[in-house]
């Protein structure tokens, strides 16, 4: 475990260091998937009994940028409310950029469900 305890990956869960964990799901397998306030979506698997970053990275290098390239690359802005459908995909949302994100398997795209945008 990297001493912050804030750059942890793919570390035994009672090795992990959480940081105001929320938007905490869990599958129909009993996998956990959270965010927490290192702006990244975490996942817990059971069989492996390990934590694994699988979208933004810590620290966030800028905030509103594009989500290109891997997931774990992207700077995420206060992601929350983590939810997976029945074919996988992972849904979270940026809250204070009113943004709603897909996360696919493999051989789909990343996509941006909701744009962000302003309602007064």
């Amino acid at each position: 475990m990297i001493s912050n305890g804030l750059t942890d990956d793919i570390v035994p869960a009672t090795n992990a260091c959480l940081k105001n964990p929320t938007g905490v799901y869990g599958d129909v397998y009993g996998n956990i998937f959270f965010s927490d306030d290192t702006d990244r979506i975490r996942y817990y698997n059971v069989s492996t009994k390990v934590v694994t970053t699988i979208a933004g990275k810590y620290p966030p290098q800028s905030r509103y940028p594009p989500h290109t390239g891997p997931a774990t690359s992207w700077t995420l802005v206060d992601p929350r409310f983590v939810f997976t459908d029945s074919t996988g995909d992972i849904y979270f949302s940026e809250y204070t950029v009113n943004d709603i994100v897909r996360l696919t398997y493999p051989n789909k795209p990343n996509t941006q469900v909701v744009k962000p945008g302003y309602c007064p």
